[in-house]
């Protein structure tokens, strides 16, 4: 059984057909298997490196012995369908499959403010481990899980742990850590981690703007010598980490940063 209640139009897609529906108020869906999924966000309704979202969505059914149930032009044509009835143009849409089934829907956002961007958010460090990082499987022992120690804590986002006190990244985005003294930044290799779209652009602004990546974690013990943090994410792009179990960490001003942040957004044309 699939349950969203996230969605925040009137109308979704449900195996290739309109279904009404109360945004906010939770649907349930006779879903069984594996349920993977891509949540994209649209700009003037365009897909923000679409096609890379489709990959990643075709590599998690391959991993998951699943076929998906509609093409990438089907889907196009969903989406037109929703941003249509809905008046949206600059939104989130998510995809949902399990063997056989789907549903599209425009799905909750939150896009940060840009004084949230001055400031940066609150974070707090988790010992979770994905079971398979490198699928986008929705299970919701884990979405449970986050979602009551971020309450609990008061945290933007929890910043996954593995068994050796690595971090690996965040519970709904990537990380990337400054360390003191260093003109580059870290970010856990791909092998360790659910390999964000985002990131995986953020890294070519990187190599356009000439700042050294080096692709290995960093440890809980390595906090000390970080002088500043951020994620990457579908609805975030670059946000600064503002704290790390309440550590403080003046990420928003650090000029690395903020020079990753101004590149991203003239590479998505946001700037």
């Amino acid at each position: 059984m699939l349950v969203i209640d996230d969605c925040v139009s009137g109308c979704l897609i449900y195996n290739g057909a309109v279904q009404t529906c109360t945004p906010g108020q939770a649907v349930e869906f006779d879903f069984t298997g594996p349920v993977i999924y891509e949540v994209i966000r649209y700009i003037n309704g365009r897909g923000l490196f679409k096609d890379d979202h489709w990959l990643r969505l075709q590599n998690s059914a391959c991993g998951q012995g699943l076929e998906l149930p509609l093409a990438c032009n089907v889907f196009d044509q969903w989406v037109e369908t929703l941003l249509a009835q809905s008046g949206r143009q600059n939104c989130n849409v998510k995809l949902l499959v399990c063997p056989g089934q789907y549903v599209i829907y425009l799905s909750k956002t939150f896009y940060p403010a840009p004084e949230v961007y001055e400031t940066g958010v609150a974070t707090a460090s988790i010992f979770v481990e994905r079971p398979d990082p490198n699928a986008k499987v929705r299970r919701e022992s884990y979405i449970e899980t986050i979602a009551s120690f971020r309450k609990e804590r008061d945290v933007f986002e929890a910043l996954l742990l593995n068994r050796d006190g690595f971090y690996t990244e965040g519970s709904r985005s990537n990380l990337f850590f400054v360390k003191r003294g260093e003109a580059c930044v870290y970010t856990a290799p791909s092998s360790m981690i659910l390999e964000g779209v985002m990131r995986r652009h953020l890294l070519e602004v990187c190599k356009q703007l000439n700042v050294p990546v080096i692709q290995k974690a960093v440890s809980k013990d390595e906090l000390p010598f970080v002088e500043a943090a951020f994620l990457t994410g579908t609805s975030i792009k670059v946000l600064p980490i503002a704290q790390i179990d309440g550590v403080e960490y003046a990420s928003s001003a650090h000029s690395l940063v903020q020079k990753l942040i101004k590149g991203f957004d003239a590479y998505v044309g946001l700037a």
